[in-house]
This record gives C-alpha cells, structure tokens and sequence, in this order.
C-alpha cells in the first residue's frame, strides 16, 4: 500500500475519532424522588456531554409508574429564583407515557440551562402541556447534588 493511501485512512479514522470519541466520557445519572405521596414513580436522569457540540448536553430521562397514557412536561427549574425553564432546546419538553406508565424523553439541552438546580417532571390532567396552571409536578431530580 502506498504512504498517500495509508496516510488517507489515518486521516479518516482520526476524523471519525473526533467525532466519535468521548461523546459518553461524562455521564452523570440521578435519581428521581417523587414530589407527591403515595406515588410509585420513579425516574432516572442521565446527562452526557453532546458529540460535536460542546456547549450541548443530552438531557435523558427515564420514568415508570406514572399514570398511563397521560401527558407530562421536564423542567429545569431554579428554587431559589422559582424561574422554570423547558428542559430541551428543540422545544418540545412534553411526552406521552405509554399503557403500562412509561416513557422516554430524550432531548438536547444548553450546559446553561443545567445551571438551574432542579428538574421536575409535571402531569398535565388535561392533556395539554401548554396548561402549565393546572400542571402538577411528580418527581423531581438534584442537578447539583
């Protein structure tokens, strides 16, 4: 093989290296408790740094035992100043658990945001996560335990 193809190949997989390595480097996972008695939900909350972006964060949250086919929303939410925020950049903070009370949410989310010290997730009775009035926070996480 020549040095200009092998030198092409090393070039091409330090690229792919760049691109691919250490996008789980960070990974911090956290607990949810539940902010209502009597509950049986429970969440996990997994932060990775973002590929690519180095300012991005993959906000991941897991959640179970909550009711069924419901609507909820994830905040980011600051106690001392009360400012609540949409978790997630795209805009879409909301999701539908699933028949057995289940759900996913997987979204990017500025370091920035994560400056708040808390994150919530909240069930919408009506089904509409635009009706933050009558929203009622589940669980709750630390980000800066």
């Amino acid at each position: 093989m020549s040095r200009r193809k092998v030198l092409i190949i090393l070039v091409l997989l330090f690229v792919i290296a760049l691109f691919y390595t250490g996008a789980d480097a960070l990974a911090v996972e956290i607990k949810m408790k539940p902010a209502v008695p009597d509950t049986e939900a429970r969440g996990l909350v997994t932060i990775k740094d973002a590929p690519r972006v180095p300012s991005d964060r993959l906000l991941i949250v897991d959640v179970r035992g909550l009711r069924p086919d419901s609507v909820y929303s994830v905040w980011l939410v600051d106690k001392d100043t009360g400012n609540r925020t949409p978790a997630g950049l795209t805009g879409q903070n909301h999701f539908r658990t699933d028949p057995s009370g289940y759900a996913h949410y997987t979204d990017h989310t500025d370091r920035y945001k994560l400056d708040h010290n808390t994150l919530e997730v909240a069930f919408h009775p009506d089904g509409d996560p635009g009706n933050t009035v009558d929203m009622v926070v589940v669980l709750t996480a630390p980000l800066h335990p």
